[in-house]
Order: C-alpha cells, then structure tokens, then sequence
C-alpha cells in the first residue's frame, strides 16, 4: 500500500496513537536547531505536515510558516489546527529556492523514492538554507540518510533520538 493512501486511511487515530512521541521528538529538534538560528528566518515548509505535529518547527524559526502532506485528509485535521498556515498542494517551480528551512519529520521512510524527495527539498531551499530531517531508525541505517545528503547539504548535526535519527544540514 502506497503510503498517501494508509495515511489516508488511518488519519482519524494518528493523533491517538502518535501525539506524545511527535511532540517529544518536535522538543528536542526546537531546542537543538536553536544552536544554529540567531534569529526569525523568512520562509519555511514542513515538507509532510501530517495532522501539523512538526508544523511548531516553522512557527518557531520562520517569519511565515508553509506546510505540505501528500495526505488530503492528515492536511485537514493540521488546517484545523494551524489555520494560519499556507498549505501548498504542488511544490511547483514558483517555490524554486523559495524556502530558508525545510523540516522533514518522520516522512522520508515511508517514501517510495526518498532521493527525489530530498532532490525536491534541495530544488526548493534557498542556497545556504537549513534542512532538518528526522526518520525512523528501523527504516534503514543513519549511513544511509546521510549519504542522500552529502553530495547536496553540509551536515551539521547528527543525532539519534529515542526512535529516530536526526539531521540538520545547510544548502550547499
């Protein structure tokens, strides 16, 4: 099952059964991009908001906060959370280099090809913009992720939470 339609499916009981994990994980990342932002950037995307879990990211780094699910139905439930967000249903060339930071929360594992995705964001972040991408260890190994990354962003951080393992990279 392609993952646009489990999500789909499960929309209703993702909050239930993934609050507290999302939002310990949407801490930790807050507290350590802080090392790295001075202060607001511009534009930011959550690039596969969900229910709007890691939406908090944008809102505390950027100036104006854009979001973006391949699922319709986890994009409504975030839209009644966050209202004022932009929610973008095609990341069209009108974004090329649009974005300051791209958050990616628990999406890329569960992508059919994880390097477009990551080709996507690097189309659409700014040169020398911030990436931060967290995925679930049991996905596949850190080495992995990171080798998605290199060729593309300057890693600046890795480190592995409770689930997950957590990059913070910039544009190069």
């Amino acid at each position: 099952m392609k993952a646009k339609d489990w999500y789909n499916i499960i929309f209703r009981s993702y909050d239930t059964l993934y609050k507290d994990e999302q939002i310990q994980k949407v801490n930790f990342i807050i507290s350590t991009f802080r090392k790295y932002i001075n202060s607001k950037l511009e534009n930011g995307l959550d690039y596969g908001c969900g229910t709007g879990f890691s939406i908090r990211i944008i809102k505390e780094f950027c100036n104006k906060t854009f979001a973006y699910d391949i699922s319709e139905n986890m994009v409504k439930i975030a839209k009644k959370k966050h209202p004022e967000v932009i929610y973008i249903d095609r990341l069209t060339e009108k974004y090329n280099e649009f974005f300051d930071l791209i958050s990616c929360i628990t999406v890329l594992q569960d992508s059919e090809n994880p390097k477009e995705d990551i080709n996507n964001i690097y189309r659409i972040l700014k040169p020398r913009g911030y990436i931060i991408i967290s995925v679930l260890k049991r996905s596949n190994s850190r080495e992995y992720w990171k080798s998605l990354l290199n060729d593309k962003f300057e890693i600046l951080l890795e480190e592995e939470e409770k689930k997950d393992y957590i990059l913070i990279g910039k544009k190069l």
